[in-house]
């Protein structure tokens, strides 16, 4: 019998705390594949990845999993999900390998299956030689690559990550990305941030999020196509950054032979401006959607 495919469907998904809507109205369809949940900070992402792993109690709304509503499913639907939170939650006491054991065993795996698996990721994120340091001898990027590990203990189906390289330095991000992209076939990855590169190579879905509602989902090559003739830019003296930067506050400024150039995206092509050779790319697109108002967008680092 051939195997069902892996679903997992928003319905109406709704967050409210008083008068507040944090999470608005959310219909999404997710199959196997990296999901790029893309917003600024409060946008309502960690809210979303809240009620996904039930640590937060949804307004109102469904969330069903091959179907069926999760709540219903339980500790079913959990087994079946992985989750690497914003914060880190460890035991600095505790080595990297002993703490991968207590989070298997808090999954149920049993010993072997758990030591398999274990020593498995642990080689993947190459941090076999450090496992048994302790934890609170740890770089931030090696706790990161450690909470990651913990989220595929038990070979989830889902795969929750919400904002898995905050706070690291290039090199690190890079290597995270890399391991999801390793990982994701077969899978449902949902991967939650504000770091537009840690998507643009991996996802093949972007949802973008904004005051808590979902403004577009689509592939990254359909979101940049929508920026062609938005990109606009001005080659400029340094003694003019001042007053386009208190005009255009959100710009963009770079470096060329040409000299210093600022640019922006929008509907419109503003005074003194030209539109841009440039490719555009998803800094563009989160700029365009997500910053400023609909009439002016502009692009920042």
């Amino acid at each position: 019998m051939e195997q069902k495919e892996l679903t997992l469907e928003l319905k109406g998904l709704t967050k409210r705390y008083g008068d507040k809507t944090v999470l608005n109205d959310l219909h999404v369809m997710f199959h196997p594949g990296v999901y790029g949940i893309l917003g600024p900070n409060g946008a309502g992402k960690s809210t979303m990845m809240g009620l996904l792993t039930d640590t937060v109690r949804r307004t109102d709304g469904e969330i069903l999993f091959q179907g069926e509503e999760t709540l219903k499913l339980g500790r079913q639907f959990r087994a079946r999900l992985g989750y690497m939170p914003q914060q880190q939650g460890m035991y600095d006491q505790f080595t990297a390998r002993r703490f991968l054991f207590y989070t298997a065993g808090l999954k149920g795996l049993d010993k072997k299956t758990a030591r398999r698996q274990i020593e498995e990721y642990l080689n993947m994120v190459g941090l076999a030689d450090a496992a048994s340091k302790k934890l609170g001898g740890y770089s931030g990027g090696m706790r990161q690559r450690i909470m990651f590990v913990a989220a595929l203990l038990g070979d989830p189906d889902i795969l929750i990550l919400d904002e898995p390289t905050a706070g690291l330095d290039p090199e690190e991000r890079i290597r995270i990305r890399n391991y999801i992209s390793e990982i994701s076939e077969n899978r449902i990855v949902l991967l939650a941030t504000h770091v537009v590169a840690d998507i643009e190579c991996i996802a093949e879905q972007v949802l973008l999020i904004r005051e808590g509602k979902l403004l577009q989902m689509a592939p990254p090559h359909v979101l940049l196509a929508q920026m062609e003739d938005r990109i606009f830019e001005r080659i400029c003296r340094p003694e003019e950054l001042h007053g386009l930067m208190q005009a255009y506050p959100n710009g963009n400024i770079s470096q060329r032979k040409e000299g210093v150039v600022y640019r922006v995206v929008g509907d419109d092509c503003p005074d003194g401006f030209i539109p841009s050779a440039a490719q555009p790319n998803l800094e563009d697109v989160y700029l365009y959607y997500l910053k400023g108002d609909r009439q002016t967008r502009s692009i920042q680092e």
